[in-house]
């Protein structure tokens, strides 16, 4: 349970100054469980993260970058979605040429 005299980042923004841009931290939070908390618990909420949890995430997710050991499991998002909004995402079972196209922002 998080101390509630703990900072807190308030909104998408506030969390995005902490890390990178908001496009990447909302994607981050879908894709690979970056620890963002909702009040409401609906998609369209507010949310809020603390400090000290963003930083324990982007360690163990460093830490997996980093170990060649384990093979690459996560989808890889590529792509801006366009005039359509469609964004493609591959994995380690896609082609090499697909995967080659993989850009990590």
């Amino acid at each position: 349970m998080i101390p509630e005299t703990q900072e807190r980042l308030d909104g998408w923004k506030s969390i995005a100054g902490y890390l990178k841009p908001i496009r990447t931290v909302q994607r981050w939070e879908k894709l690979e469980g970056l620890p963002v908390h909702r009040i409401g618990h609906a998609s369209s909420a507010s949310v809020f993260a603390y400090p000290g949890e963003l930083d324990l995430w982007w360690n163990e997710r460093k830490s997996r970058i980093d170990d060649p050991s384990e093979p690459a499991t996560a989808l890889v998002q590529i792509g801006s979605g366009g005039d359509f909004g469609r964004d493609r995402c591959v994995g380690p079972d896609t082609d090499q040429a697909a995967n080659a196209a993989c850009q990590i922002s």
